[in-house]
């Protein structure tokens, strides 16, 4: 008997059975009755067979997290591997990986995730690569496995017919910044089976989330993402979000439904096996002494601790950033759909790329008119959406100048949405300045040019609050990123997506004598590895837009607010005003039965 290559087949009596059981398993559940045991006891042995050898360099070894992830991974299409430093969530991945396609490598793609292929050697695609080493020494006295690996390409290329396809195997696609708009046109559903792995999702971009969701309503696919929890507006915290919101569920649940559809296991470094039991029962899990040292530098209540140990929403957020995650979320920020009272005034703002290397060119849009909130009639601006015109600009033929396209492009985006010249505004700061000439000559006057140095401004901070910005912040861009503070507590802010919020919280603060002084951006940046606030830029400049043009001020807090009729009325139509929508432009069972490869048939 020939394998799949044409090579002679050997017996291979263990492995062969365990194999032929996961691929037929409803087959043989039914024949066999009770007595065969469950799919998740084979496929243990089946990883064991390989992997857990003597002799084995690199082992794979079951302990109570991996056979938690074993049991969801094989019940939910989308599955989310939640835990602390140290919880063997990449193993996992790896091994669910290479596994799968050696049990039915004629219909199955895998596709693993990282943020950069020079990153994902210390990270996934390592793993992968030295797991599937181990599977190539024991199965080249049988014949070889049904796939080459091609290091220098991060892939690992299936076999179709007896010769090389790579419609089958498993590969790994960049989804970092810079390297996700690659990723996201290589996500297909061209196998009978795709799975996804994504590696340290929260790292990864909002785009390609986005490309993701394209591929849920397929039977064949299957997303399984890990991490540790950072942020509730990541990737991985939209992911890992309960079904009734984070506010149904405590530090002591180990799971939920999520709101995609899926399954969140959540395993707390407190509870880890070997920090319960004081000693090393699992190699790799996170022990006493790594739990100690965690706790010695983040400190008990911090961030840093929640993010290693609990990977749990920090109750306190980040103190020292101007927004926290619990105060966007407690004010609701992201919410759409506000109730207009009148017709809303739609506005614009452009934080144009101008330093080496290009940050995004944001063009953020929002709508600002008087709505009944909670039953409290005020002016509020809801953010409609953001785009980043500096990736049309690079997709155009480069027959004039960039700075001209991109201006003649915000224009033409200002009047789909009707945003007049007035409500336009575009930041002006250094390089903009001269920017801002060339959308005069190419609009005309009127629009607001908005500078982030400088000093404070004259207006007053809000309703309740009489100072000064002058007064109350130590620099312009101190005030217009901290006035959204005022405004977010009062309820009179919408519409924010989650890669905004994510920019929101990453900026620090202090306090100098009763002045606030917001991080410079430059120190920000080296901070975040080069992460630059575009979004979060030009959502402060909108809200310059309608202080400056519509006397937009912060409500007072528990002020009496003037009664407003219960009746609400469609203002959109007509004229036309693009209604609030999100749009983004940056960045079951699943059964194992049917058809067999021909690659595991073959032997014996």
């Amino acid at each position: 008997m020939m394998d799949s290559r044409n090579r002679p087949a050997l017996p291979m009596p263990d492995v062969r059975i365990e194999m032929d059981i996961l691929r037929k398993y409803s087959f043989y559940k039914r024949v066999s009755g009770n007595q065969i045991l469950d799919w998740e006891e084979h496929f243990k042995n089946f990883v064991s067979l390989i992997w857990g050898r003597k002799e084995c360099t690199y082992k794979f070894t079951w302990n109570p997290y991996a056979e938690e992830m074993l049991r969801q991974a094989r019940q939910h299409k989308l599955y989310a591997a939640s835990g602390h430093a140290s919880s063997g969530k990449t193993q996992f991945g790896a091994i669910w990986a290479i596994a799968m396609f050696l049990i039915d490598p004629s219909h199955t793609k895998v596709l693993i995730t990282s943020t950069s292929l020079t990153e994902s050697r210390m990270r996934a695609w390592g793993v992968v690569e030295k797991y599937w080493g181990e599977a190539d020494t024991y199965f080249s006295v049988f014949g070889g496995l049904p796939g080459k690996l091609v290091s220098s390409s991060g892939k690992i290329t299936g076999y179709l017919k007896g010769k090389p396809d790579d419609l089958v195997g498993i590969a790994l696609i960049a989804g970092g910044k810079g390297n996700d708009g690659d990723a996201s046109t290589k996500i297909g559903f061209k196998a009978g089976r795709l799975i996804l792995i994504a590696d340290e999702l929260p790292l990864l971009t909002h785009k390609l989330y986005d490309a993701v969701t394209n591929l849920l309503a397929n039977d064949g696919f299957q997303m399984i993402g890990t991490g540790n929890l950072t942020s509730i507006f990541d990737p991985f915290g939209l992911f890992t979000e309960p079904k009734n919101g984070w506010d149904s569920v405590t530090e002591d649940m180990t799971g939920w439904e999520t709101k995609v559809g899926g399954y969140c296991s959540r395993f707390d470094g407190e509870k880890s096996p070997n920090v319960i039991a004081q000693q090393t029962l699992y190699p790799g899990l996170l022990t006493q002494e790594g739990l100690r040292e965690i706790r010695e530098k983040f400190g008990l209540r911090s961030p840093g601790y929640y993010r290693m140990v609990k990977s749990f929403p920090c109750p306190t957020g980040a103190i020292d950033t101007v927004y926290s995650e619990p105060e966007l979320t407690k004010n609701l920020a992201g919410q759409t759909g506000t109730p207009w009272l009148e017709r809303p005034t739609p506005i614009a703002f452009l934080d144009p790329s101008f330093s080496k290397g290009g940050d995004a060119a944001a063009a953020a849009f929002g709508l600002l008119g008087v709505a009944q909130i909670n039953g409290k009639t005020m002016k509020v601006l809801e953010k409609t959406e953001t785009i980043d015109l500096m990736q049309q600009v690079n997709a155009r033929h480069r027959t004039k100048d960039r700075n001209e396209q991109l201006a003649e492009l915000y224009i033409e985006e200002c009047v789909k949405r009707n945003v007049a010249v007035q409500d336009r505004g575009v930041d002006a700061t250094g390089g903009g300045d001269p920017f801002a000439t060339i959308l005069a000559m190419k609009m005309g006057q009127g629009f607001q040019m908005v500078s982030f140095a400088g000093s404070a401004s004259d207006m007053l901070v809000s309703s309740t609050d009489k100072r000064k910005g002058k007064d109350r912040f130590a620099n312009r861009v101190s005030e217009l990123w901290y006035i959204g503070k005022e405004f977010m507590a009062a309820g009179q802010i919408r519409g924010l997506d989650p890669a905004t919020m994510i920019e929101l919280c990453a900026r620090t603060y202090s306090e100098r004598g009763n002045k606030v002084v917001v991080e410079p951006k430059d120190e920000m940046k080296k901070r975040t590895s080069g992460r630059s606030p575009d979004r979060a830029d030009a959502w402060v400049g909108l809200i310059e837009v309608s202080r400056r043009r519509h006397q937009f001020v912060a409500a007072s807090r528990s002020a009496k607010i003037p009664a407003a009729s219960a009746k609400t009325f469609n203002w959109f139509d007509p004229p036309p005003v693009k209604k609030p929508t999100y749009k983004d432009d940056f960045g079951g069972d699943f059964g194992f039965g049917g058809k067999g490869s021909g690659w595991g048939e073959s032997w014996g």
